[in-house]
């Protein structure tokens, strides 16, 4: 019953439930075993996000790149849930550090087949490659908007 008050859908969201746009990153459509594995995989994704961009830039990610994955899913997904889309903008923000930034050439090939993944998804129309293009667009502006943080290697 939650998940249907709370869940992305884009004909209730036309009919006056605004709060569509926001509470399906709270609430998840794969039962016990997709929320256990998005939870678990925030946890592991967002650890490591907040500690190379610290708390504010990992709220900014994760609710920007959230809520318009959910606006891009209104299109091509009318109907779902949970906040993957998030962790997978915070986790391509990781993968463009990691490119930008990190020296090693094994973590720059795994960075860029991350990003490829999400390019397919992207071609494919699933929004969790939209959430990793946004991801990667939100961490582009906030190394442009604050790039001397970065200038070592957390």
């Amino acid at each position: 019953a939650i998940l249907q008050i709370f869940e992305r859908d884009y004909a209730r969201f036309l009919a006056g439930d605004w709060w569509r746009i926001l509470t399906p990153l709270f609430v998840q459509d794969g039962g016990v075993s997709g929320s256990i594995f998005n939870v678990v995989s925030l946890v592991l994704v967002g650890s490591v996000a907040e500690r190379f961009w610290g708390s504010q830039r990992w709220l900014i990610i994760f609710f920007a790149g959230g809520i318009l994955s959910e606006i891009i899913g209104f299109a091509w997904q009318p109907i779902g849930a949970g906040n993957s889309v998030a962790n997978f903008s915070l986790a391509a923000s990781i993968a463009v550090l990691c490119l930008a930034f990190h020296g090693s050439g094994g973590i720059r090939v795994m960075a860029i087949l991350a990003l490829g993944v999400g390019m397919i998804l992207l071609l494919i129309k699933d929004i969790h490659g939209a959430a990793m293009l946004l991801g990667v667009l939100i961490a582009l502006i906030l190394i442009w908007l604050d790039g001397h943080r970065f200038n070592r290697w957390p």
